[in-house]
């Protein structure tokens, strides 16, 4: 996710630095849909999808109301 932290070129307008950047996409349900490449702008972008034990952390995650922990 080095493409998505602030700088100079955070890639694809998103930023993914700190918990509040993150949780607006958990919620928005775009975090689960774009790592299972389904339904949003597949990431990682030109990647193939990330294994299924990380995909479903990130679902878990998501599911228990995406807590900052």
């Amino acid at each position: 996710m080095s493409c998505h932290f602030k700088g100079s070129n955070i890639g694809g307008g998103i930023n993914l630095d700190g918990y509040v950047a993150v949780e607006s996409y958990a919620k928005n349900n775009s975090l689960v849909g774009s790592v299972k490449h389904s339904g949003f702008s597949p990431m990682p972008k030109g990647q193939p999808k990330l294994d299924d034990c990380k995909i479903s952390k990130i679902e878990a995650w998501v599911k228990a109301g995406s807590p900052n922990n």
